[in-house]
């Protein structure tokens, strides 16, 4: 039988010797279950480092009517911005790059070589410019956004409440929409780029 991505999760965590929270909660609550088929609402997540500033995340709401909404993994660092502030930033395709598509919504950060491959939309243009503007975390977020076609760098687009340490807190994310990263080759994957991202914010305050 096909192991679950909680068991597969649990499996990394005893091999890794790591600790991953791991919920599950039932849709609707087990005293009102009208049907015999009940959906869940899934969270894990666990540390990044031995920091305990950042953590590797796994969410899945039943109800969620969006899928990337409902179903999302990634790596989730704080940083110092303004929690109203949201940006997200996604690899440029082939049709983008032919400017097949208007680009008059998406803004740049002034480096040629970052702007060229990657496409950014924010509700703050002036914050997003200040934080993007490194040499050194440009590539970062290059090499996160060339793990995987489907990845985005997402700031403060999702509601991290499962984290208690995270709750309210402004964070940068390396977000892999619609799927979850069980594997370990993939876990491990993100776990470097989550230290890179933690490693560069945590240095920036020494």
């Amino acid at each position: 039988m096909e192991k679950t991505n909680f068991e597969l999760l649990h499996d990394y965590a005893k091999s890794s010797n790591r600790v991953i929270k791991m919920i599950e909660s039932p849709y609707p609550e087990p005293n009102v279950v009208i049907h015999k088929f009940v959906k869940f609402k899934r969270t894990a997540y666990t540390p990044i480092s031995d920091l305990n500033k950042g953590y590797l995340a796994w969410f899945y709401d039943y109800h969620k009517p969006i899928s990337e909404e409902a179903t999302y993994s990634g790596a989730f660092i704080p940083i110092s911005i303004a929690k109203d502030v949201s940006i997200h930033i996604r690899s440029k395709t082939v049709l983008h790059k032919l400017q097949l598509f208007g680009n008059s919504k998406y803004i740049k950060t002034g480096s040629s070589s970052f702007d060229s491959k990657v496409l950014i939309t924010t509700n703050n243009t002036q914050a997003a410019k200040k934080l993007l503007s490194k040499t050194r975390l440009q590539k970062i977020i290059l090499k996160a956004l060339a793990l995987d076609p489907a990845m985005c760098i997402s700031i403060n687009e999702k509601d991290l409440e499962y984290i208690p340490s995270l709750e309210n807190k402004s964070y940068i994310s390396i977000l892999r929409p619609r799927h979850w990263y069980v594997e370990k080759k993939e876990i491990d994957a993100l776990l470097s780029l989550g230290q890179s991202f933690e490693n560069y914010y945590y240095e920036s305050l020494m």
